[in-house]
């Protein structure tokens, strides 16, 4: 791993688009026809629900992977909650032990299964609806769990800060950015903002009130994974927390994901990475070994807004450009 310490991405601005080819095929798809598209659906897949609930990631759906007809997911009051967890106090007596939470249930389950679900570092699934912010979903995606591991609370950060304030670091706001730009702007301005405190995501270009005085957490640097290395990935995932990811979901296949571990073949071009996307677990599923990643599609997208996308021959580019944070 190396320090980011005022370097860029040397891959460059693939992920500056911030899929807009793919933002375009949700703009079409989304609305109130998400919700009207599949009446008959149930609530949460109860497959899927039982993954949640005993954070089991091995045999708990079909093999292979589904697309389904719409992304509409009919949500309940009950699953709506399944995504966040209380952090297992038994694990850890010392809450600022960064790795204390991770390295139990790690453990206790070995090495092949591991979810940042059960220590809490996760916040609920947002939609970025049609605004080409992706990459500040995954940074305050990572910037939440590091919070949460090293302080026990899980604060909802603000994406709507870095769209408004960051342009002078060469992120676009809703036309694209790089979340190595959102971490510098992070750390010349002293920190970065609660959404309480700074405002309501607005899915579009607004004007920048950020207030120093105020940050809800700070940045002393951030690390970019060994690119291409799973091993490197896992390491982060477990002793750092949630990992900003960029991947290739340009593919139709992608946007009406369903179910099970993704793998598409022709997702194999590293240099078509174009959305940024969170990483907060890996498994095992029948045999494929998978990254568990957490979109900004809304719920009604993929299942209950997460994706299983498979580890082999680094598909997607999961592991090509990763990254997460260092809290001051």
């Amino acid at each position: 791993m190396r320090h980011g310490e005022g370097t860029r991405d040397p891959l460059g601005y693939r992920v500056f688009g911030c899929c807009q080819t793919t933002l375009r095929r949700l703009a079409a798809l989304h609305g109130q026809e998400w919700a009207n598209a599949r009446p008959d659906l149930p609530g949460l897949d109860p497959a899927w629900q039982e993954v949640l609930s005993t954070q089991r990631w091995d045999g708990c759906m079909g093999s292979g992977w589904a697309v389904q007809t719409s992304p509409a997911q009919q949500k309940s009051s009950e699953t709506l909650g399944s995504c966040n967890f209380a952090l297992e106090k038994a694990c850890c007596k010392n809450r600022h032990d960064l790795d204390c939470g991770l390295q139990h249930r790690c453990k206790l389950r070995g090495t092949m299964s591991c979810s940042l679900h059960s220590p809490g570092a996760v916040t609920p699934v947002k939609d970025q609806a049609v605004c080409g912010s992706c990459w500040s979903f995954a940074t305050t995606g990572a910037m939440e769990g590091a919070l949460f591991l090293k302080t026990g609370v899980l604060t909802p950060l603000s994406q709507q800060v870095l769209i408004d304030c960051s342009w002078g670091f060469g992120n676009q706001a809703c036309d694209g950015g790089e979340e190595w730009r959102a971490y510098e702007w992070i750390k010349k301005h002293g920190g970065i903002a609660s959404t309480e405190s700074y405002g309501p995501y607005l899915g579009q270009n607004g004007y920048c009130h950020y207030n120093q005085s105020e940050p809800a957490a700070q940045l002393a640097s951030y690390v970019n994974v060994e690119p291409g290395s799973a091993a490197a990935l896992k390491a982060a995932l477990v002793k750092h927390g949630p990992v900003a990811v960029n991947i290739d979901a340009s593919h139709k296949s992608f946007a009406f994901y369903a179910n099970g571990v993704y793998e598409e073949p022709r997702c194999n071009e590293t240099a078509q990475l174009d959305h940024a996307v969170l990483a907060v677990g890996y498994g095992v599923l029948h045999g494929k070994s998978y990254w568990l990643v957490k979109n900004s599609w809304s719920t009604y997208w993929g299942n209950d807004g997460y994706i299983l996308m498979a580890m082999k021959d680094n598909n997607c580019g999961v592991a090509t450009e990763a990254s997460f944070p260092i809290l001051a």
